[in-house]
């Protein structure tokens, strides 16, 4: 549980009334994503390309999918539309990328290769494709 502030209402990720957590823990829980994201920011002005370095992108941090997702929603205007807390973001998705087994294809690697090349799909017009309208 996670204690309101009065003033807003809001939730405040600092009070928290979760006993089973050291204030070591609170405090990892809690960093900033500034200082990773600054070391893979040459490799994240490369996520809408095909020829996206994800082996050298993963070598540079220990959390390439949870940076790579918050890379693409920030970009998308996911984070500010959905007003997504960025901390509670990253701690979800450290979670989920933490539950991937370290399997020579099936893994968080792969994860954020698929996630990459979905979001460049999408974003991207496509050489040698032509547009679909909704009329068709």
């Amino acid at each position: 549980a996670v204690v309101s502030t009065q003033s807003t209402g809001k939730r405040d990720p600092k009070n928290s009334s979760c006993s089973m957590l050291t204030d070591e823990q609170k405090e990892y829980l809690l960093r900033p994503l500034s200082d990773e994201y600054e070391c893979t920011s040459e490799y994240l002005s490369l996520a809408n390309s095909w020829n996206f370095p994800i082996f050298k992108f993963n070598d540079s941090t220990e959390h390439c999918l949870s940076l790579l997702s918050f890379h693409i929603f920030s970009k998308t205007g996911l984070v500010d539309r959905f007003k997504i807390n960025p901390v509670y973001f990253r701690n979800y998705f450290e979670t989920i990328e933490s539950g991937y087994h370290n399997l020579p294809y099936h893994n968080a690697i792969h994860a954020a290769d698929v996630l990459q090349a979905c979001y460049y799909l999408c974003s991207s017009s496509i050489p040698g494709f032509n547009s679909v309208s909704g009329d068709n």
